[in-house]
């Protein structure tokens, strides 16, 4: 195929046809001249309606910056013949309004497709308040177009940047040396760049030069003896008896104790000797290459390294386990596999485009320093952000402290791979974007918010996979009180869930957890969401005073709570019961609900119910509207004579109204009175 000016309808206008696109070193002396200092220098004369579109924030442009590329767009088929960043102007054009028809006798403006980060693709440290590029804006020139609706004669249509092997080229498999030189700039620039990263949770910070304890045991990936061949090596299984060097660790969906290559009593010993390669299923395989390829010697698994039919061990290495995620230099997570069997890396994408062109890369000072720059459709390889923690990473419970107390993070989901330290996070994009993973001034109910998502195989596992990330905060936090999977500190908020699916199934709990603890249920819970969508002007949030709520043994003491009875009020009237009869609320709205742990309310003679009023939110909106949110769990009285209660449920109140109105709350009809909640 080639490219042509075509008639359409008899006349003589030019339209656009696919062609194939001429080399990639192929370019004009205009095109030649494209660069992001060009891209990014002060335009003598830009179009008047760029600063009418920045004045409307109607698409990211900034009015004086830009370059023109040419005088004449009639040029542009004429130049696409041997040109290939030409053909690529051509054809985002026509991806776009479908034909060149219309295009005018006018010069052609370029300018910076801004996006939100905070470094330049090719600059290795984060840089406050810098917006990155992510590609161009190509502005033509068009007179009576069929397809499209010109802003002063002229109508955009939009290429996207990448960079070389460590940036933003897109990548179709997951197991190609393009990411693994990724891996390795991400990981040299951290070590050497960001000292947050040397930061732990609660104690002093990893010394830049110090290698860390090892674990109790760690798989040696010493390079084999020359002359082995690969199905003939062996991983063995040592002990480290406290000694130090630098370590990865490896998380996965749990495999549990039916994988046949997990270390047990009877098997230590052999794998202390050494494990044969080929006994290693997929996924360990390309994990253990990838150690080996970043330059590590030693890899942890708990699945290897923990004697897994030993409770006494099992026990004694889940304490530690904070200790050892933090200490590891790096975490590989696989956020992709559902088996060993399907190893790390995803499918090879056959989606690449074709039309990948290259010109040269300058940098700040308009020097070109031997890379590229490479340049694409957007339609062709639009990357979506794969979000690494809805994924199989995420599905066990011991997941949450090593996504928490890990220091670095390389995830591997099912498009590309993620970097994640405690200074930046880098999508496949490259935008180096603020950390996602801190634990600074994080609450507890969040974290615990991000715990119960996870898989319970084990309902045990529930609180004893946060027994290293909560000695760490307790730690951090002064010490203060916990019990049952909540902090004394700041009690009032994590009391504040509910179930949203199924019931809590408090009887088949394993582990005798009070009814008042999130850790009672066996079903999925949620905490009650303060921001409003769509936002209202301003939200005012007011924790009421119930007195100094503090543990007392395996009970809550409330010296002053605001109690209502249940059934009793004209608010009852207005309130429904969830599910209906098991069907969740629409969409999240929680209004003038109530929702029973167990799905059905206690009988009759099972004691009076009461709401106790934890929070209220008032929400201000335009036209002088008003929205009172009053939050509280349900509970049921047990004795009456030393006011003994447990939790039944929660629910939210809902009052409308004008700002001028005196709207009734909880709190105007409530009895205030000590109670204890077991």
């Amino acid at each position: 195929m080639s490219m042509d000016q075509l008639p359409e309808d008899g006349g003589s206008k030019p339209v656009f046809k696919t062609s194939i696109c001429p080399s990639k070193d192929n370019l004009c002396d205009a095109c030649r001249r494209i660069s992001i200092p060009s891209l990014t220098a002060e335009l003598a004369s830009p179009p008047s309606f760029w600063r009418e579109m920045e004045l409307e924030n109607v698409m990211p442009i900034t009015s004086k910056y830009g370059m023109r590329l040419f005088e004449n767009a009639l040029d542009l088929t004429k130049r696409a013949r041997s040109c290939a960043m030409c053909w690529l102007i051509a054809n985002a054009f026509t991806m776009q309004y479908r034909t060149l028809q219309g295009i005018a006798e006018r010069p052609i403006f370029l300018s910076p497709w801004w996006t939100y980060g905070t470094a330049t693709p090719m600059t290795p440290n984060p840089v406050e308040d810098q917006f990155p590029l992510m590609g161009m804006l190509i502005w033509i020139p068009v007179d009576d177009h069929p397809h499209a609706t010109p802003r002063d004669g002229y109508v955009p249509c939009t290429l996207r940047f990448y960079t070389d092997d460590v940036g933003r080229v897109p990548v179709p498999y997951t197991g190609s040396p393009q990411i693994l030189a990724r891996l390795r700039h991400q990981l040299t620039t951290c070590r050497e760049n960001h000292p947050k990263c040397l930061e732990t949770v609660a104690g002093p910070p990893f010394e830049r030069e110090k290698e860390p304890i090892l674990p109790t045991r760690v798989l040696d990936l010493r390079p084999p003896s020359s002359g082995i061949e690969k199905d003939d090596e062996s991983v063995r299984l040592i002990d480290t008896e406290s000694s130090r060097g630098h370590y990865v660790v490896f998380s996965y969906r749990s495999a549990g104790l039916e994988n046949a290559l997990c270390t047990t009593r009877a098997s230590l010993q052999a794998h202390l000797q050494g494990i044969s390669w080929t006994k290693f299923p997929k996924t360990l395989q390309q994990a253990m290459e990838i150690t080996k390829s970043l330059g590590f010697r030693y890899l942890w698994i708990d699945l290897l390294c923990v004697v897994q039919d030993d409770p006494e061990e099992t026990l004694r290495e889940s304490t530690r386990l904070g200790d050892v995620i933090e200490g590891a230099t790096l975490v590989i997570a696989d956020s992709r596999g559902w088996s060993f069997e399907e190893g790390l890396f995803n499918t090879p994408s056959k989606q690449l485009s074709s039309t990948l062109t290259r010109i040269p890369y300058h940098n700040a000072n308009g020097i070109a320093d031997g890379t590229a720059l490479y340049v694409d459709c957007v339609d062709h390889n639009s990357l979506s952000d794969p979000d690494e923690t809805d994924s199989t990473f995420s599905g066990r419970a011991w997941v949450t402290q090593e996504y928490f107390m890990a220091r670095r993070i390389a995830f591997f989901t099912h498009s590309d791979t993620v970097w994640s330290c405690r200074t930046v996070r880098v999508g496949p994009d490259g935008i180096q974007d603020n950390p996602t993973r801190n634990l600074e001034n994080r609450k507890w109910f969040d974290i615990i918010q991000h715990h119960v998502l996870s898989e319970l195989k084990h309902p045990a596992d529930r609180l004893q996979s946060l027994e290293s990330i909560r000695t760490a905060i307790q730690k951090r936090d002064g010490g203060t009180l916990y019990r049952h999977g909540m902090f004394e500190k700041e009690l009032q908020t994590q009391l504040m869930w509910r179930v949203v699916k199924g019931r809590a199934r408090r009887a088949e709990n394993p582990v005798a957890v009070p009814s008042w603890s999130w850790a009672s249920s066996m079903a999925e819970i949620q905490f009650f969401e303060y921001p409003a969508d769509p936002a209202p002007l301003s939200i005012i949030i007011q924790w009421e005073s119930c007195g100094n709520m503090v543990f007392k043994g395996d009970t809550i003491s409330v010296p002053a709570a605001k109690l209502r009875k249940l059934k009793k009020s004209s608010w009852w009237q207005k309130m429904r019961v969830v599910p209906e009869p098991l069907a969740e609320p629409d969409d999240g709205n929680w209004e003038n609900t109530l929702r029973f742990d167990e799905i059905e309310p206690p009988g009759k003679f099972a004691g009076a119910l009461f709401g106790l009023l934890l929070c209220t939110k008032e929400m201000k909106w335009p036209d002088d509207r008003l929205s009172l949110n009053e939050y509280f769990i349900i509970l049921r009285r047990i004795s009456k004579w030393n006011q003994t209660y447990e939790r039944v449920g929660a629910g939210m109140l809902t009052t409308h109204g004008r700002l001028m109105d005196n709207l009734p709350t909880w709190s105007s009809d409530c009895k205030v009175r000590s109670i204890r909640i077991v």
